[in-house]
């Protein structure tokens, strides 16, 4: 469907417009100010509604503005009514051919209305962003929003792991800065040594007290001579107990003689074990084995950053996976330009950045786009016509042409003769408003 014909009413800087366009190149020309934007802006507002429509649709000083469109198969009769609070109601009324009226106007011209059709320019115009938004209504059956969350999910995740790679890396290199070279593979058996030492002591202990034994038993021996002694002197003077006295010495003589033998048999006392050699291997043991719990925590933490990194590498692997989806999508898309598709970084023609193609190039894709997304309603507007070439022009009609669309296009100055002069919200027929 194209416009047969364009009545507008006090629209904006309208007073009364009517067009019946001659060609697939609609050309609005005419000073800034003078209503042509209002005209391409009527065609929108009558299709789409008080949700398509300025702010203050009536024309200042009128009441009610009115938009007829002729679409062919179909006429659509917009009103605008300004209301006492400075806000207005609107109505519509879709006709077919045949003269009957449509129930639900509005969804029917919503079916057939793209905003995009409107301007091509604006998808050669818009952020990289906008562009893959749109692209994206031709992959079908693709969820791009879950596939971007699960990317970006993974992303933070990966982020985070890496975050602990480093982390742990920096604690193992902190931790393995004071281990020395010798520090031991395997811990040292600390308590083997410790009950070794205790040992010792009490070993030396019991030397020690037997040395004392053996100095009392001395020392009891030394007293029986001694005594034996007195008594051989109290013999000689003690004549009348001479032979009790000597049963008694010789009693005593025998007992010192075999306690003296039994102590004489005994063995040397050991030489006392080295205690504070013993001490200095505990010591020593201590020390290694403090080495060795740092080897093991540095061995822990090299560890952990490796399991991260292998988390990290998987991560890696899985947002890979995902944007390949998306790739392999976009390429089995309907996208209606050869050569373009688009990705994370932006949108792609001939394997080129779509920025840096021709005018030329970005207004067929544009056009391309605006009709693969709207193939009822063959009309188009373009607002910045004052910022085409010549030769873009020329492009911008063969285009039209070629993809049977109707291009409303706007410009200030034109020597077209073709081209409908637009002064003070009026068409100017022959130089006069």
């Amino acid at each position: 469907m194209k416009i047969i014909s364009l009545q507008a009413e006090n629209f904006q800087r309208l007073t009364a417009v009517s067009i019946t366009p001659d060609g697939n190149i609609v050309e609005l020309t005419g000073e800034n100010g003078q209503g042509k934007t209002s005209i391409l802006d009527a065609i929108w507002a009558a299709l789409g509604g008080k949700d398509a429509s300025p702010d203050m649709p009536v024309r200042k000083g009128e009441e009610v503005a009115t938009i007829v469109l002729d679409l062919g198969e179909l006429t659509v009769r917009r009103r605008f009514i300004n209301k006492s609070d400075g806000d207005y109601t609107t109505t519509l009324t879709v006709q077919s051919e045949d003269g009957s009226k449509e129930q639900t106007p509005q969804t029917l011209l919503n079916s057939i209305t793209e905003r995009l059709t409107f301007d091509p320019l604006e998808f050669s115009l818009a952020k990289p962003a906008q562009q893959i938004e749109t692209l994206k209504t031709f992959v079908s059956g693709f969820d791009f929003a879950t596939v971007e969350r699960q990317i970006s999910d993974k992303e933070d995740e990966r982020l985070l792991v890496g975050r602990e790679v480093k982390a742990n890396e920096k604690a193992a290199e902190v931790a393995e800065a004071g281990i020395p070279e010798d520090a031991p593979l395997e811990p040292i058996d600390e308590a083997g040594l410790h009950d070794a030492l205790r040992k010792i002591e009490a070993k030396n202990r019991e030397n020690a007290d037997e040395r004392i034994r053996r100095q009392k038993e001395g020392e009891q021996i030394d007293d029986l001579y001694l005594r034996s002694e007195r008594i051989d002197q109290e013999i000689t003077n003690l004549k009348k107990k001479i032979a009790d006295l000597n049963i008694e010495a010789a009693s005593l003589k025998s007992q010192a003689q075999r306690r003296k033998t039994a102590l004489m048999s005994l063995p040397d006392v050991e030489q006392d074990a080295d205690f504070a050699a013993a001490s200095r291997e505990l010591e020593a043991a201590r020390t290694k084995n403090a080495a060795y719990e740092k080897r093991m925590y540095a061995h822990d933490l090299r560890q952990k950053a490796q399991d991260r990194v292998n988390v990290y590498t998987q991560l890696t692997i899985d947002i890979n996976d995902l944007r390949k989806k998306v790739a392999d999508a976009v390429a089995n898309s309907r996208i209606p330009v050869t050569g373009m598709t688009f990705d994370s970084d932006g949108v792609w023609l001939n394997e080129a950045p779509f920025s840096q193609a021709s005018q030329a190039e970005k207004l067929r894709a544009s056009i391309a786009i605006a009709a693969a997304l709207n193939p009822k309603l063959r009309i188009m507007r373009v607002r910045e016509g004052a910022l085409l070439s010549k030769t873009s022009m020329e492009a911008l009609a063969s285009f039209a042409d070629a993809a049977d669309f109707q291009i409303w296009v706007e410009t200030v100055d034109s020597n077209r003769p073709t081209a409908i002069e637009i002064v003070d919200g009026a068409v100017n027929q022959n130089g006069e408003a």
